[in-house]
């Protein structure tokens, strides 16, 4: 079961870790994040291209 690249103790987690284990990792983020997040890389591409233009 142990993968070649993988140590023992890292074995141990991967079997250790349930379905529902993954299924809470999953709920993580707050509703909104993909649009919270779409939002800051727009203001932060709008920032590096006011900041190049300035620099021209």
């Amino acid at each position: 079961m142990k993968r070649e690249d993988e140590t023992y103790d890292e074995l141990l987690a991967r079997l250790a870790t349930t379905e529902k284990d993954i299924e809470e990792r999953g709920g993580f983020a707050d509703d909104g994040v993909v649009e919270d997040m779409a939002r800051a890389r727009k203001d932060l591409n709008e920032s590096l291209k006011d900041r190049s233009d300035r620099q021209q």
